[in-house]
């Protein structure tokens, strides 16, 4: 688990900026390129995300992070 701060264009204009605190636990490991990268996430402490971001976070991208292009 890590601790950081989220934002993104389903936040905007709230956490344009005043990015969320919150903690997240990474998963889903996938190999591109010769390196591996989580390609997964979840928020196990939304800390001071509201409800309704939280929603349209996971709404946005379903709790999938994006992996560089493969060579």
């Amino acid at each position: 688990m890590a601790e950081g701060e989220v934002a993104g264009t389903w936040c905007l204009p709230e956490c344009q900026d005043d990015p969320y605190s919150v903690t997240v636990e990474l998963g889903d490991p996938e190999t591109t390129g010769g390196t591996t990268y989580f390609s997964g996430y979840s928020v196990t402490d939304p800390g001071d995300l509201p409800g309704e971001m939280e929603q349209r976070m996971e709404d946005a991208d379903g709790g999938r992070l994006m992996l560089p292009a493969g060579e």
